[in-house]
């Protein structure tokens, strides 16, 4: 018995293994199981299932492999930078604003730097500019 995670007709990697005792459980009968909460696809995307929770299965007396509906986990919008001068950091991290019902997972998000960030040792940093 198996279940295999998909995005619409695409397979989530492989079927996975839904545990059963063969000899406590008869044709018929059901059997609960619960799909893995998230899994990361090729895209390094991560998928939860569509409708989260336990599913049942009828067992058959052939070996079945039932299919179960993910969808793309929404995209974080708890974003965050740390300023940093070498490797040591600059004060704690600071959030960028992310509008999570207009992006997605691997969607990129722009954000403008402090300009000044005064450090404990009472100096002022501005960000290395890029040349």
């Amino acid at each position: 018995m198996k279940y295999q995670p998909k995005v619409g007709e695409t397979p989530l990697g492989d079927a996975k293994v839904i545990p059963v005792d063969g000899e406590n459980h008869r044709q018929g009968e059901s059997v609960s199981y619960t799909p893995q909460p998230e899994i990361t696809g090729n895209d390094g995307k991560v998928y939860v299932p569509k409708d989260a929770g336990s599913k049942t299965v009828i067992l058959k007396d052939i070996p079945q492999t039932v299919d179960v509906e993910y969808v793309e986990k929404p995209a974080s919008t708890v974003v965050k930078y740390q300023p940093k001068v070498g490797e040591t950091p600059l004060g704690d991290a600071k959030v960028i604003p992310v509008d999570g019902e207009n992006h997605r997972q691997g969607e990129s998000v722009s954000y403008t730097p402090q300009p000044e960030i005064t450090g404990n040792d009472g100096k002022v940093y501005v960000p290395k500019r890029r040349r």
